[in-house]
């Protein structure tokens, strides 16, 4: 039975959700949904990527059910150095950050 919450659904308003952060960053990134790009002059690159598993982490007696998206956010860079790769942390955490606030405003 699909619902307005079903896996197609939070994928996609996820992705849309990180999209937006990054089109808002200062920095010359782009997103894209279950690809990194190899080529130098595609990067930096931040993709969303669909983890497995079931998403079901707890159901009840009454059908309903807790449920997760799992995924991961990558960060494909052209590091040359040890400057540029703590840089990349950083941005994967101020990302990370922003998503967090998305999701519970009051966790920050």
């Amino acid at each position: 039975m699909a619902s307005e919450f079903d896996q197609t659904n939070v994928a996609e308003r996820t992705y849309g959700a990180i999209e937006a952060l990054v089109a808002s960053s200062v920095l010359p990134l782009h997103c894209e949904y279950e690809y990194l790009p190899a080529e130098r002059a595609e990067m930096p690159c931040v993709s969303v990527q669909t983890l497995a598993g079931d998403p079901v982490e707890r159901s009840y007696l009454d059908g309903s059910a807790v449920m997760a998206y799992r995924f991961a956010l990558v960060l494909r860079q052209a590091a040359d150095d040890t400057r540029e790769r703590l840089d990349a942390q950083r941005v994967l955490r101020e990302l990370s950050g922003a998503i967090v606030s998305l999701a519970d405003p009051n966790n920050v």
